[in-house]
Formats: structure tokens, C-alpha cells, sequence
């Protein structure tokens, strides 16, 4: 505000150009007009009033924002160090157990009334909709878990991405654009087409829908999911208000970006970015229940993983020979430009080519290395570089199986990410399906950022067009999925773990172990009474009560997924018991070999003792005969033993042999070989 873009566009040389810039491109009171060249007092811009007035009011906003952000962290410090005893320093170093050191704790205070927590509903059943039933009317209850445990207080700091990640899993948000390669709701998968997702979209998701969902109870108002035309509308608003603000929006998030990778950019000279996770499949991985700090450690080893499954295609050839070519270009213009910086340093200011001197040209040149450098193949170590080149001198050809090696490669990421679609396994050397779709949820850094860029300029069309078609089926959805939970209000029932309700009869993992176990363990509800309206895709609610069991082994689960712990354990218990049983049938056989091959020996030695003693009968007497040089006749021998020969002893002093040992070594018979 106050700055004379116009005066300031016309600087192209030492003689248009003031020095001050305060004195020559600034003015605080007066600005220039769009209309003609006359100077108008700054309160006649109604554009510049307008936008001012809205970054005023953005910057009070964040300011009370941030004021009540850090009252609730004084608040959560005071608690952590006064009630549980867990110091900063210690929680800093990871030194925390949630369940243990935190959970039980507050569970222990709670039920001995030293520390009182807010329990929204102190009632013992929980309100869950049965099949066929009007949602209209009130559903029935049943009896459910403690009201304070682990899976309470997950309900109550995960309340609204519980909901957000299933409407994900369920594919009930419409983020694409038809004329960009969208579709419908029900066609909009992460997998199948584009989508469109952004920060600015997950503020608008969060405002229209879980700012108007929940009462003063936490509880679910009937307002909201009976009245689909209000979502609508809010959708519709929020994004007019994107329209407005868009140019505000793009110019902030290019100048954020820029401004926080500006010194990685320098320091790693990786131009791209390192490769992460994009925002709509960190939120196709997150599971149901799963607090920040388990998502993050679970995902750690993912990155390694996904980066180990891309070099196994190696870089796109196309894309590298254009970055040498980049490279070259711009190396070789900066190198001349860099030569007449150093004989005179006024040819790059003097001295244009089309109206632009050569420091413009030497800064682009530097671009254009940049880019090139950041598409051609990443240097590597020198140790890696030896051990790659004495790899390129062997015969590369039927030595290894790559598609073998792709599949297991994508197999351990999907071990880190619970992310494995059935169009997925086994085809994990398939370039055109399967590694295309995994490159558009693990990109560059640069890469992500356009495409957030694109999702806000988007934002407008996404909020006013495709995500008001969608909110009949989100009102749907949440009246059909929500259960009072006593502690913690209404959640989602995927949740809560119910699987005679909420349940997935055609995941995959549910048939383990059920040919062995009794009928006495089978879930009182038949599978006829379960609601197949809205169904969790991949297994998302097995995978999820898994995850929450194996991170809070001391929490009681309800029958249902006792159920189907039960199912795992003697599936586990059978597979292990027949590895057992195969190891033992191999040990067996490998005893059988062993002993038929030492009974085959010893009969080839049997056999060849009697072959020698047998040819040795057959022998001549003349052979046995040895001519004694003293007395020259023939003495007759027998065939000796080796034990009878004497042998050489051997001393540290030399021996001697005298003539008499000479004679007895010439007498000594000769063994016929």
C-alpha cells in the first residue's frame, strides 16, 4: 500500500531509476489511479480500501486465534506437569507412554475423584440405529464399554477426523472437476481420477460441516442432517468468499513456500523437493481412532519404503536427457556471462539483448540450470557409484526378477501405509496402472505445491458446483453412522469398533480362523441384521481396531472384536503349528536321506574291500618275489602291512645313515602296489 507500481515499472536504466526508494516509489498518502495518470487521495481506492480492510481482518482473526491456541496449551502444560507428573524435558524426548503414563493415569484420578474431567453423558447405553428403521424416530440402545478408557478419549480428540476419514474410505466427497477428468460422488476415488484437495478446501470442509453438526452435548443436532439445502448453501458461500480472496490466497501461498524451502533449496540443491504424501492419501491412510503421534510414528519408515519402490523403475529417460540438455544450456550461458562479470561488470548492466540487459539473462540462466538439475538423476555416493558400475560390468540379463521385487517393494510400503487395493497386489511391476497411481499420492514437493496451487484456483468450482451435489449424501451418511457413546457424545459408529453393526463381511481377513472356532464364539447378532447401506472399504475399521488394539493392549474391546481377535489368534495359532508340522516332516526327511546315503556308502566300501582282497589272491607268487643285492637270489616276500614298515623319525639334529642302515634299507622288501 503507498508503493507507485507505475513510477517503478518504468526503471530500466541509472537514468530512470531514483536511488531512494522511499522518496521516489513511495507515497503514504497518495497512490496512483487506474483509470488515468492523475494522483488520487489513497481513501478514493475502494479496491485498495476493500483489500486492506480484509487483510486487517485476517490478521485480527489469526490474532485471536493464536490467543486461544496458546491458552489451551498453558492449559494442556499445566495438567501434563501439575496432574500427570510428565515434565516437558520428558515429553520433548519421547519418554511418554499414551496409554500408561497418561490414559490410566486420568482413569485412576477420575475414578478416585482427585481429578474430574467433564463427562458429557453419564448414562450406560449407547443409541445406535438398527436396519430397516426410520431415521426419524429414535434408535434403541444397548450397552457399551467403560465411559472413561482409551477408546473414550480417542473419541473425544478425534471427533471430527473420525468422520472426515470415513467419508474419505467411503468416497462420499466430489473434490474432482468433470472437465478436468472428475466425475461423480460415487465415482470419485483417489485411485481412478484426479482430485482435487487443499488446505483452504479442509478449513472449508471443517467450517460447513463440523461448525454447525455438533450442540453444546456433542452431540449430533437433527437441524443438520435434516436440512441438506443449508450445507449447501454454506458450501455455495464459502466459496464466493474463495473468489474473494483468491488472489490474497495464491500470492500467500506462493510467497510461503518460496520463503520456507528458499535455504533447502540451497543447502540440498534439491531443486523438486523431497518426496511426500500428498493430503488426500494421508488422509486414506489415517485410521479410525489413530492420534497424531501413532499416525506419525507409523508412517515414518513409509517414506524409505516408497522411495526404495520408485528406484526400482529408475528415472523416466525422457525427463533426464531434457535436464543434461537444461543443464548444459544453462551452464555454459552462465559460464560466458560470468566471464564478462569478471573482465567488467558494466557489460551485464549496459549491454541488452531485447530490452532486457545481460544480469536478467544471467539470472535466468541460472533458472534454467536450476530446473535442469533438478530433473536429470540424483548424484550418487562414490562408495554406491563403484558398487553401481561393478554391477553394470556383470551380466544384468535373468540374474534378478524385477516384478518379483516390485511387488514385494510395494507390499512393504503397504505394510507402513494400511493402504493396499486389490487392483494393487500382485501388479506392482505394472507401470502404466500401479506405479502411475502411487506417483500421484507420492510426488515432490514442488509437484505438491502446483497442484495445491491448481486445487485453490479450483476451490471456487469444487465448493460452489461439486460438493453441494455431495451434501444430501453427507447428512445421509452421518445420520446412518452416528452412535452416542456415554463420555463422549456422538461419534462415528465406525469408531466405536462395532462389528455386528458396522461390520465388513466381505474384507478378506474376516475369514480367518472361522472353520476352527466353535459356534460358542460367534457373534450373537446374525450377519442378516448388519446394515449394508455405508461400508468401509479395504477392511478400513478392521485395519483400524487392529492398529488401536496392538497401540493400547491393556484396552478391554467389546465382544464383536473380541470375536475376531479370537478368529486371528487361531488362525495364527494354526499357521504357526503347520509351519511346525513342515519343519518337522523336512527335519524327517532330510533324516531319511541321510541315513539311506550312509547306508549306500557302506555298502560301496563293503564291496570295494572285497573287490581288492580278491584281486590280491589272484596275483602271481613271482610278483612277491625280491632280489637280495648281497647274495643275489630271489627271497620269497608276503605281502606286508603297512604297519610294518618303520618309519622316519625326524629330529632336530641331522642323522647320520651309516652302511649297515644303507644295507638294511636295500634289504627291505619292496611292496607291490
Amino acid at each position: 500500500v503507498g508503493v507507485d507500481w507505475r513510477q517503478l515499472a518504468t526503471c530500466t536504466d541509472e537514468t530512470t531509476c531514483h536511488a531512494d526508494f522511499f522518496q521516489g516509489y513511495y507515497h503514504a498518502t497518495k497512490i496512483s489511479n487506474d483509470n488515468n495518470n492523475d494522483q488520487v487521495p489513497y481513501q478514493h481506492s475502494w479496491w485498495i480500501r476493500l483489500y486492506f480492510g480484509l487483510f486487517v481482518g485476517y490478521t485480527l482473526w489469526t490474532l485471536v486465534t493464536t490467543w486461544q491456541t496458546l491458552q489451551q496449551a498453558w492449559q494442556a502444560k499445566l495438567v501434563f506437569e501439575n496432574v500427570l507428573g510428565i515434565s516437558a524435558h520428558k515429553l520433548e524426548g519421547g519418554a511418554v507412554d499414551w496409554e500408561v503414563d497418561v490414559v490410566q493415569k486420568l482413569s485412576h484420578l477420575q475414578a478416585t475423584g482427585q481429578y474430574r474431567i467433564a463427562v458429557v453423558d453419564t448414562t450406560t447405553t449407547a443409541t445406535v440405529p438398527e436396519k430397516n428403521q426410520d431415521p426419524h424416530t429414535p434408535a434403541p440402545t444397548r450397552t457399551t464399554h467403560d465411559p472413561f478408557d482409551a477408546l473414550t478419549v480417542a473419541h473425544r480428540i478425534l471427533r471430527k477426523e473420525n468422520f472426515i476419514v470415513a467419508l474419505f474410505n467411503c468416497n462420499l466427497l466430489n473434490l474432482s472437476v468433470p472437465f478436468l477428468g472428475g466425475g461423480t460422488a460415487q465415482s470419485s476415488s483417489l485411485l481412478h481420477q484426479q482430485v482435487y484437495y487443499c488446505a483452504s478446501l479442509e478449513w472449508s470442509l471443517y467450517f460447513c460441516i463440523f461448525n454447525f453438526v455438533f450442540n453444546h452435548k456433542y452431540n449430533i443436532r437433527p437441524a443438520f442432517y435434516l436440512d441438506a439445502a443449508a450445507l449447501q448453501r454454506r458450501f455455495q458461500w464459502v466459496g464466493l468468499a474463495h473468489i474473494l480472496f483468491l488472489p490474497f490466497l495464491l500470492l500467500f501461498s506462493l510467497l510461503h513456500f518460496g520463503l520456507r524451502h528458499a535455504y533447502d533449496w540451497k543447502s540440498t540443491q534439491q531443486y523438486l523437493g523431497p518426496r511426500e504424501w500428498s493430503r488426500p492419501a494421508q488422509w486414506n491412510f489415517k485410521e479410525f481412532n489413530e492420534l497424531p503421534h501413532l499416525y506419525e510414528r507409523r508412517m515414518a519408515p513409509s517414506y524409505e519404503a516408497a522411495e526404495a519402490y520408485l528406484k526400482l523403475f529408475g528415472p523416466n529417460e525422457i525427463m533426464v536427457a531434457v535436464g543434461r540438455i537444461l543443464v548444459f544450456l544453462g551452464g555454459s550461458i552462465g559460464a560466458v556471462l560470468f566471464v564478462f562479470a569478471a573482465l567488467n561488470d558494466a557489460i551485464l548492466l549496459h549491454v541488452k539483448i531485447a530490452d532486457w540487459n545481460l544480469l536478467w539473462y544471467a539470472g535466468m540462466s541460472g533458472l534454467v540450470y536450476s530446473v535442469g538439475k533438478s530433473l536429470s538423476a540424483a548424484p550418487e555416493a562414490p562408495d554406491q557409484a563403484r558398487q553401481n558400475k561393478a554391477e553394470a560390468l556383470r551380466p544384468t540379463r535373468y540374474t534378478r526378477n524385477t516384478y518379483a521385487a516390485r511387488d514385494a517393494a510395494l507390499r512393504t510400503v503397504s505394510n507402513h501405509t494400511h493402504f493396499y487395493p486389490d487392483i494393487w497386489k500382485g501388479r506392482g511391476w505394472d507401470k502404466n496402472l500401479t506405479h502411475k497411481a502411487f506417483s500421484n499420492l507420492y510426488q515432490f514437493k514442488a509437484q505438491l505445491f502446483l497442484h495445491e496451487a491448481l486445487s485453490l484456483i479450483l476451490a471456487p468450482y469444487i465448493l460452489c458446483v461439486s460438493l453441494p451435489n455431495c451434501a444430501q449424501g453427507i447428512c445421509d451418511f452421518i445420520q446412518a453412522t452416528k452412535v452416542s457413546v456415554p463420555g463422549a457424545g456422538e461419534v462415528c459408529g465406525y469408531a466405536t469398533f462395532d462389528f455386528d453393526q458396522f461390520g465388513d463381511e466381505t474384507w478378506e481377513g474376516r475369514t480367518l480362523g472361522t472353520a476352527s472356532l466353535d459356534e460358542s464364539h460367534t457373534s450373537p447378532r446374525s450377519s442378516s441384521s448388519r446394515r449394508h447401506t455405508h461400508r468401509t472399504q479395504h477392511g478400513k475399521m478392521e485395519k483400524s481396531f487392529f492398529s488401536f488394539k496392538a497401540n493400547h493392549p491393556h484396552w478391554k474391546c467389546p465382544e464383536s472384536g473380541q470375536h475376531l481377535v479370537d478368529r486371528v489368534e487361531q488362525y495364527q495359532r494354526e499357521e504357526t503349528s503347520r509351519e511346525q508340522q513342515l519343519h518337522i516332516e523336512a527335519a524327517a526327511r532330510q533324516l531319511e536321506t541321510l541315513a539311506r546315503l550312509e547306508q549306500e556308502q557302506k555298502q560301496q566300501m563293503g564291496q570295494a574291500s572285497v573287490l581288492q582282497s580278491s584281486h590280491l589272491r589272484q596275483q602271481s607268487p613271482a610278483q612277491f618275489l625280491t632280489t637280495d643285492p648281497r647274495v643275489g637270489s630271489q627271497l620269497p616276500t608276503t605281502t606286508l602291512d603297512e604297519s610294518y614298515i618303520p618309519t622316519t623319525t625326524t629330529s632336530h639334529q641331522p642323522r647320520t645313515q651309516s652302511s649297515a642302515d644303507a644295507g638294511a634299507g636295500s634289504m627291505m622288501p619292496e611292496r607291490n602296489p
